[in-house]
């Protein structure tokens, strides 16, 4: 580990765990976000059906617990999660989304932070909140430590999270461009 910040993190696992190619990868986002939309849709009805006073409760999301494996593996069930994020983002402004994950590839007593500015995905960059990560690292003297960009590229765990935040990002915008009447 290094105190080093300000990198631009690679899509390192792009091509190997989920494809590098943005439309493909697009389709096949879009695809399983619309698989958990039906599900959901679905359980929702058959709820509704089994309990006529079912009360679903309204409140904003506060985190997801996504699987990490490869889109072709894990995707359908962290889209679930996904499915929830975007439904969110509709509704609310949402200041911070923070990616915890483990580390398959490096020992690390306690916790590590990404020294990274940017996140490099194949669907667009994502800016880091650096003004938030220096906020946590500070929290607690030497209770963090600031991983180097190597370690963050090999661990793939950030990285299938980053990809499915920068498609929500990119709707975001699309959004925002069209309530404003650009196009």
């Amino acid at each position: 580990m290094s105190n080093k910040i300000g990198y631009n993190r690679r899509a390192y696992h792009a091509g190997s765990w989920y494809s590098d190619d943005k439309n493909i990868l697009e389709e096949k986002l879009e695809n399983l976000l619309i698989a958990a939309a039906k599900e959901e849709e679905e359980s929702r009805k058959q709820k509704h059906e089994n309990d006529a006073t079912n009360n679903i409760r309204h409140s904003s999301l506060r985190g997801i617990i996504c699987p990490h494996a490869g889109f072709d593996y894990s995707g359908p069930t962290a889209a679930h999660g996904y499915h929830h994020l975007k439904c969110e983002l509709y509704k609310n402004k949402i200041r911070h989304i923070v990616v915890l994950h483990p580390s398959h590839k490096v020992y690390i007593d306690g916790c590590a932070i990404s020294g990274a500015n940017v996140i490099e995905t194949p669907l667009g960059n994502l800016p880091a909140d650096t003004i938030l990560r220096d906020e946590i690292y500070n929290l607690k003297p030497n209770a963090f430590t600031i991983m180097n960009q190597n370690v963050d590229e090999c661990e793939h765990s950030g990285e299938m999270q980053y990809v499915s935040r920068e498609r929500e990002r990119e709707r975001e915008r699309e959004r925002e461009r069209d309530q404003a009447g650009v196009i």
